[in-house]
């Protein structure tokens, strides 16, 4: 099953990241909780207005699994990880990676 890594930047703990998923550009908000040290995902219009918002990364689950009805992309968005939970900095070490699947590959 092929996959594509998403660039995230480092040192930031809430961004907007613009990607291409599926050949259209997506944009996706990731926010880090310092209280509850969990990492969030929403995914949003061209404009940064939240379509779907405050989604939990966990490792090793598609994220966006109950959000396929919405105007989102309908590959699997997954944090791989070797790792239980998600950290402040698991992305900035590397220990985690927010990665697609595009359709396709799902349906193979």
């Amino acid at each position: 099953m092929d996959y594509f890594k998403i660039i995230l930047p480092t040192g930031q703990n809430d961004y907007l990241c613009r990607t291409m998923l599926d050949g259209e550009l997506c944009v996706l908000h990731l926010s880090y909780n310092s209280t509850g040290d969990f990492w969030t995902i929403g995914f949003c219009n061209d404009e940064g207005e939240p379509i779907v918002d405050g989604i939990r990364l966990v490792p090793n689950f598609p994220l966006n699994v109950w959000y396929t009805s919405y105007s989102v992309p309908q590959g699997a968005l997954v944090v791989l990880s070797t790792e239980e939970r998600i950290t402040r900095y698991s992305f900035d070490d590397g220990s985690a990676s927010l990665c697609y699947i595009p359709t396709g590959e799902l349906l193979e």
